[in-house]
């Protein structure tokens, strides 16, 4: 009898152990949701760089993360679908565009949630009514803001061609990011003598004829902001451009690899994109995210296409040549 008693209590506690220390040993994995506006060069660099900045911090996707990558192609009502489902969802977000992070703020006050946003790819993100404050954003919401260096980037025109006197700028009208750009644009343009002839678009379908009429307006360059639409068009513009032998300034690397000419102190969205993975494992370790200070990212490197420059002739002197890094 007492053999049986023995057996049946060895028994019990084998069970016991099973479900207690392999229900502990089993962690349920974070659910994480990265919506993408749009399909652009920049943006998908800033995509891929958060994935790269989870894993570098041990958060890797299939083994204790679960990502979700949503792409609305810039469509409105899909995106206010997939930011309706990631809060749902999601233990956390990463925007990817202004537009994105808008919509997220929206969708957080109407279902009542506090899950934790980190936006990227995001101009000036208090203008935008995404935050309050970008050294003390409180709330859920923070992230890294891509504004470049506008004011350096216009003045490259008079290094380029001091007897430049007209500068185009192309931008899709409802983006608050690029409306933003213009306005600093104008202001440095003032500053050394140039004219900004500005042209808005209303989407990437109408885009071809906006620079067509700006380059029949004699400008001397095209400045190229980080305008998702505009970006996702960018290798149709700099076609367009090469071809009527127009330099295209850029307001990021990733323009002049899609066939634009030069840029200076531009984003390097795959390093903006880590920095905004490194944050995003800060708050699944716990961190307070509305203690989290908007982080930015910085460069002073001249960038040209070198291959476009000789393909098309483009007229870049030689000492704004020896300043960049093939």
């Amino acid at each position: 009898m007492k053999n049986l008693f023995r057996k049946i209590l060895v028994g019990c506690l084998v069970l016991v152990s099973v479900f207690v220390f392999g229900g502990c040993g089993k962690k349920e994995k974070k659910v994480i949701s990265i919506i993408q506006y749009v399909s652009a060069t920049a943006l998908d660099n800033a995509k891929d760089g958060i994935i790269e900045g989870l894993k570098a911090q041990g958060f890797v996707d299939g083994e204790n993360v679960e990502i979700t990558v949503y792409n609305p192609q810039a469509k409105a009502d899909t995106l206010a679908q997939m930011c309706e489902t990631a809060v749902k969802k999601s233990d956390l977000i990463f925007a990817i565009a202004t537009p994105v992070a808008q919509a997220l703020v929206n969708e957080l006050d109407k279902q009542g949630s506090t899950v934790p946003v980190l936006f990227t790819a995001v101009t000036d993100p208090v203008a935008s009514n995404i935050i309050k404050d970008a050294k003390t954003p409180g709330g859920c919401i923070s992230g890294t803001s891509d504004i470049n260096p506008v004011a350096d980037q216009v003045k490259l025109l008079k290094e380029i061609n001091p007897a430049a006197t007209k500068l185009g700028f192309v931008y899709t009208a409802g983006e608050n990011n690029s409306i933003i750009q213009l306005n600093m644009a104008k202001e440095a343009a003032r500053s050394i003598g140039v004219e900004i002839v500005d042209k808005a678009c209303t989407n990437s379908t109408d885009l071809e004829q906006v620079v067509k009429s700006l380059i029949s307006a004699g400008i001397d360059a095209l400045y190229v902001p980080t305008d998702n639409d505009v970006a996702s068009q960018m290798a149709l513009l700099a076609s367009l451009c090469n071809q009527a032998k127009v330099i295209t300034i850029c307001g990021e690397e990733g323009q002049v690899n899609d066939g634009g000419t030069i840029t200076v102190g531009s984003v390097n969205y795959l390093e903006l994109g880590k920095m905004t993975g490194k944050m995003g494992a800060d708050v699944l370790n716990g961190g307070d995210i509305s203690k989290m200070s908007v982080q930015y990212f910085t460069s002073t490197d001249y960038k040209v296409n070198f291959e476009t420059v000789e393909e098309f002739d483009l007229a870049i002197p030689e000492t704004v040549k020896a300043k960049a890094k093939k």
